[in-house]
């Protein structure tokens, strides 16, 4: 008898290591697989609908262009997504690239861009996007003031930062069909597949609202196309730069037009 419980004991303790070992190297596709189960329906996606064509612009500037929401009670906008490490290789100088992806990505949404960022295109903007950072003496991290000086230096856009009080400010801007970059407490948003729980400083692209979420473009994983958070949770994790004291700095939103 002793023996034949010797012998559940490790058949038991046996299914249990099988189990940690396939969960340990699973866990990220369960994961997915969860989220996409309990996400809800996403509207379809709405491109930036260009109202003049024909114009002979500038490179990165769009012509001017309106998007009507077909159900105000929910948007989802057509934003490419682009990870701030296009490569995935998560070493310097992609960890400090969010700001610089979601810039791209909503410029790509104003030119009407459809197809998905190849790495190799994705990793080249970026860089191009630092050099010209680094010309005009910026260190990594951008307030959401720069990111505004950026989007006119680079791309020609005016973009405007704004208070963010609440959902309806978000929406708004949504509504109107304007993507919105919104800086963070990495921490606080808790998305699953930051590495380490995300950095101390983060941005990402609000693209849309479905019910009592967000969706999000967030460059901070390669998972991060369509990624919702709760409403409650990205207005929580919502804060500026602030020189270093992400914590405590103001919560704003970034809305760049095309001029």
């Amino acid at each position: 008898m002793r023996k034949r419980n010797w012998i559940i004991l490790l058949c038991i303790a046996f299914g249990l290591c099988i189990a940690l070992v396939f969960v340990l190297f699973y866990r990220a596709p369960l994961r997915l697989r969860f989220e996409e189960a309990t996400r809800p329906a996403l509207p379809a996606a709405q491109p930036f609908f260009q109202t003049n064509t024909g114009d002979v612009r500038a490179p990165f500037m769009a012509p001017a262009a309106v998007i009507v929401a077909s159900d105000p009670a929910s948007v989802h906008l057509a934003v490419p997504f682009l990870s701030q490490a296009p490569t995935r290789d998560w070493g310097m100088p992609y960890q400090e690239t969010c700001e610089e992806a979601s810039m791209l990505m909503v410029d790509a949404f104003f030119r009407g861009k459809k197809e998905a960022f190849s790495p190799e295109e994705g990793n080249k903007l970026l860089l191009d996007l630092l050099a010209l950072e680094d010309r005009m003496k910026k260190t990594p991290d951008l307030s959401a003031v720069e990111v505004g000086e950026v989007f006119y230096a680079g791309f020609n856009y005016k973009a405007s930062v704004e208070p963010l009080t609440s959902a309806d400010d978000l929406k708004r801007v949504l509504a109107q069909g304007y993507p919105v970059i919104v800086p963070a407490y990495g921490k606080a948003l808790k998305n699953p597949h930051f590495h380490n729980g995300g950095s101390i400083y983060h941005m990402l692209v609000v693209t849309g609202y479905v019910k009592d979420r967000f969706i999000t473009n967030d460059p901070g994983t390669k998972y991060g196309k369509d990624f919702t958070y709760s409403m409650d949770n990205l207005l929580k994790a919502a804060h500026d730069w602030n020189n270093g004291d992400v914590i405590h700095g103001k919560p704003v939103m970034i809305v760049a037009k095309p001029r």
